[in-house]
């Protein structure tokens, strides 16, 4: 999956969903994508499996983010994350059981907001910016379509 943000209103507490396809956390999750502690990328995969990339974002600049899964790499290299088209080294907040293969519900794609409704109080996490480009495969994309894919703009 990949967006360009262009975040407004980070705080490095709150966060600001870009791309999430779950109910809510841990339910129904199939993949989100996020910015939140820090300002750092993260990653969420399955119901179980949280990873955060270790660059900063900023307020009011344009940055393309691509999250890759890719189920021919060994554990946990089968996830990666780009970041202006500089791989961005994960760190892994939680990690489960997540094995070759993204689980598959019917869940509803969100775009610019990861649901929380059991969240206190309940919230959408909304995206405070802009997103453009917003785009989702059914395979991993290789380094040469990633670096395509930031050229273009």
């Amino acid at each position: 999956m990949s967006a360009w943000v262009r975040p407004t209103g980070l705080d490095g507490m709150t966060s600001n969903g870009v791309i999430t396809k779950r109910i809510d956390k841990a339910v129904q999750s199939e993949y989100s994508l996020f910015v939140w502690t820090g300002n750092h990328v993260w990653i969420d995969l399955g119901d179980t499996d949280r990873y955060s990339g270790t660059a900063t974002l900023s307020n009011g600049v344009w940055t393309q983010l691509i999250a890759v899964f890719d189920s021919t790499r060994q554990g946990a290299d089968r996830v990666r994350l780009f970041i202006n088209n500089v791989p961005d080294p994960l760190q892994h907040a939680t990690i489960g059981n997540l094995g070759a293969t993204l689980p598959s519900y019917d869940s509803p794609l969100h775009l610019g907001c990861t649901p929380a409704p059991s969240a206190m109080p309940p919230t959408e996490q909304t995206f405070i910016g802009q997103l453009d480009n917003v785009t989702i495969w059914s395979r991993a994309l290789t380094d040469d379509e990633i670096a395509q894919l930031y050229t273009k703009g």
